[in-house]
């Protein structure tokens, strides 16, 4: 199924983790009392506790970090900012979507902007009634 996984995964641009597939180290992870595990605010307690010699203190202490792209670079291009006067045009398959949505809303270069272009850009090349 791993195989499986990746493959749809890589297919559709998306990154994904298989966990620790070990059965020994799965059913004794499941044996252990949730306070070992977890607390209010912490996860992956006794995990962390075991590796704690093997990782730098800065990687113990730094939060969680995602795998974004760089969009805000790639929403400066001049090539985007014609794709998302595009997407966003009155005309557009999005904005049909979402009707409220202004050409004014996407000054602001963030993740959402992002989203919404691609969204659009997905909308404008398949076959969708709106």
């Amino acid at each position: 199924i791993l195989v499986k996984e990746d493959r749809a995964a890589m297919d559709h641009g998306l990154e994904t983790r298989a966990p620790f597939l070990d059965r020994d180290g799965a059913e004794f992870a499941l044996s252990l009392p949730s306070s070992l595990k977890v607390k209010k605010d912490e996860t992956k307690i006794l995990f962390k506790h075991a590796c704690k010699q093997y990782w730098p203190s800065e990687i113990q202490t730094r939060g969680k970090q995602g795998f974004d792209g760089p969009y805000k670079v790639w929403l400066g291009f001049s090539e985007v900012e014609m794709l998302l006067k595009q997407v966003f045009s009155k005309e557009g398959k999005l904005r049909r979507l979402l009707p409220g949505l202004t050409y004014s809303q996407i000054s602001i270069k963030n993740y959402e902007t992002w989203n919404l272009m691609t969204l659009g850009i997905w909308l404008d090349h398949h076959d969708v009634s709106i």
